[in-house]
Order: C-alpha cells, then structure tokens, then sequence
C-alpha cells in the first residue's frame, strides 16, 4: 500500500473513531490530532502513552481520564494524544498538528469540559494542564517539562515567571604556570 494511501486509510478509522455526536469539523479535529500524534510518536518524537518513560506522562494522562466528558474509547484515546503532545518541546497546539491555539481550546471544549472551564485566566493550555495537575499531586506550580528552554517562556508562563534555576559545580580554576 502506498504511503499517501496507508495515511488516508489511517485518517479515515480515526474519523470513525470520533465521537458521534460532534459535529464534522470537530471530528476532523480529532482525526487530524490523532494522526499527527501517532506519526509523531511512532516516529520517538512523544514518549507511548502509558506506562510512561517521562515522568509525567502517566500521571498526566490519568488526570485527564477522570476529567474526560465521557467514559467511551475516543474520549480516552484522546487522553493519551494530550498527554504524549504535553511532552513535546512545542507549543500544544503544534504538538497537536493543530494551525492554532484555538483549535485546542475547542478540544478542550468538547472533550474535558471542567478543564476547560477551570481555565478561568486564559492560561496557555499546557500550562494549565500542569498547574492543575500539580495541584491534584500535591505539587503547586508544576510546569510542563520543556517549557523552561522555549524562546517563548515568558509569553506562556507570565513575564514574572522564571525559568526554573539549576546550578552547576564547576571544578576549582587551577591557575596558569603554577
């Protein structure tokens, strides 16, 4: 089977997969999400979506279960796509395969309606996830593992947000012709 055949064959069950009652383009959505995510993963971009070898991924993806709007397949296949893209070095959006922000917002929407109302700030839908995860585990503040080395930090965390601080033991200087 050719490439371009095999990608339409692997859209079209990801449509099917859909939840039924949303609309077309919402399934679009879903399928397009699905598809991105799994080539992704297939190709090591995303760490497989449980057991988790990031540590964050499987707590993430159960948080999102209990969260999901309902308890069918698709709603739980779509946990996993979030929770492996929440590992990706990218805006969530583009870890998606999504062309904007407000397209996760609409998933959101749909799929994990409390999450999405409880994002009263307006926050970056990454950083919600796991400022609310943390406040699930215990851990206030939790960040999303790459978000630290991104150009954007400041846009998504807040301008008062520092990058997490690691400090680096250096060996004493030896001086020169001593």
């Amino acid at each position: 089977m050719a490439e371009q055949d095999r990608d339409q064959a692997a859209l079209t069950r990801l449509l099917s997969d859909a939840p039924r009652h949303w609309d077309a383009a919402d399934r679009s959505l879903f399928a397009t999400v699905g598809h991105h995510v799994q080539s992704r993963t297939d190709a090591g971009d995303f760490p497989p979506n449980a057991p988790d070898p990031a540590a964050l991924t499987g707590p993430l993806y159960r948080f999102l279960l209990e969260h999901r709007a309902a308890r069918d397949s698709s709603h739980a296949r779509l946990s996993g796509w979030l929770a492996s893209a929440c590992m990706g070095s990218h805006h969530l959006w583009q870890d998606l395969g999504l062309q904007e922000r407000a397209q996760v917002s609409r998933l959101m929407q749909l799929a994990f309606p409390a999450l999405h109302d409880g994002n009263v700030r307006n926050l970056r839908w990454k950083r919600h996830l796991f400022l609310s995860l943390g406040d699930a585990l215990g851990r206030p503040g939790l960040r999303p593992p790459k978000c630290d080395d991104c150009g954007d930090f400041a846009v998504c965390m807040g301008a008062d947000a520092a990058p997490a601080q690691t400090t680096v033991t250096l060996p004493p200087l030896i001086a020169q012709g001593d």
